[in-house]
């Protein structure tokens, strides 16, 4: 039935193929696999990227392990809303890699540039901080040890004008 669907699907005729996932298939099986794909199908076919990021997340209730469908999911959820969903994206993408690393090369492309903003938001949000104070924390320390060195001489120099005039 679901090769059946495909080819509806592919062929474009897009509603009878739902129909016959969503009236056929879906109610009249148990099978996790058959319910997986039939999720991951409409989700591969579906119009917009909210009801494929939907689909593919109803696929992994049924195999969470399946790295081809966590890298759609994660693509789903970043072209629906990239700043909304990009740590959880980030999260499915190193999954999704650390099961299969042949995952595709758009899936790789948006790892990489996930985990690219990731390293600058470091930077930014705590590197640079602590660099910033290290560095105005040293700075007030040589300004003072170069005031004290400087009241020092003075003392010196007027300790040295008294002893003179004591002569």
């Amino acid at each position: 039935m679901l090769l059946i669907a495909k080819h509806f699907f592919e062929t474009d005729e897009k509603d009878f193929a739902k129909e016959i996932i969503i009236n056929k298939i879906i109610p009249n099986t148990k099978n996790t696999k058959v319910l997986q794909l039939s999720y991951e199908l409409l989700g591969d076919y579906a119009d917009t990227n909210i009801q494929k990021m939907n689909y593919y997340q109803q696929s992994l209730k049924y195999n969470s392990e399946n790295a081809r469908i966590l890298s759609k999911w994660a693509l789903s959820m970043l072209n629906v809303d990239k700043n909304k969903y990009k740590t959880l994206a980030r999260i499915a993408l190193n999954k999704a890699i650390s099961i299969n690393p042949n995952i595709s090369e758009e899936a790789l492309k948006a790892l990489k540039e996930l985990r690219t903003e990731v390293k600058i938001e470091v930077m930014i949000n705590y590197v640079l901080p602590i660099i910033l104070f290290v560095v105005g924390s040293l700075g007030i320390l040589i300004y003072y040890e170069k005031r004290k060195k400087k009241k020092e001489k003075e003392l010196l120099l007027k300790g040295d004008e008294e002893g003179d005039n004591d002569d």
